[in-house]
C-alpha cells in the first residue's frame, strides 16, 4: 500500500501511465534494470495504447486512447484505489482564485481584489 500522487506537464494521465504502467524500458518509466519501480505491471495491450497516446496530438483522440489504456489497466487490477484525496484550500477573501480540477497547484491565475 502506498500514497500515490502524480502531476504531469501534459495535464492529463499520460505521464502517469508512461511512468507507472508501461512495461519498463529506458524510454517508459520505472526503468530499474528492466524491473518495474511501483506497480510491477506489464501488459502489451496497455503498452500499445500508452505509446499511441504519446504520439497523438488531437486532444479528443488522445483522450479516447488514454481512457482505453486506463480501462485495460484497471481491468487487470494493476492498482486498487482505496482513497481519493480531496485538497482543501484556505485563502483571504481579498484573493480571487479557483482551484484547478486536476489539483495541480498554481497561482498564476490568482488575482487580488
Amino acid at each position: 500500500m502506498f500514497v500515490f500522487s502524480f502531476v504531469t506537464p501534459t495535464g492529463d494521465i499520460a505521464g502517469n501511465l508512461e511512468s507507472n504502467f508501461h512495461t519498463p524500458t529506458e524510454l517508459y518509466g520505472g526503468y530499474n534494470g528492466g524491473k518495474p519501480e511501483l506497480a510491477h505491471y506489464s501488459n502489451a495491450a496497455a503498452d500499445l495504447l500508452i505509446e499511441a497516446a504519446s504520439a497523438e496530438t488531437d486532444y479528443n483522440v488522445r483522450k479516447t486512447i488514454l481512457q482505453a489504456a486506463s480501462t485495460v489497466i484497471m481491468h487487470d487490477y494493476a492498482i486498487v484505489p482505496l482513497h481519493y484525496q480531496n485538497d482543501i484550500y484556505g485563502m483571504s477573501t481579498k484573493v480571487n482564485w479557483t482551484p484547478r480540477p486536476d489539483m495541480f497547484l498554481t497561482m498564476f491565475d490568482a488575482k487580488w481584489h
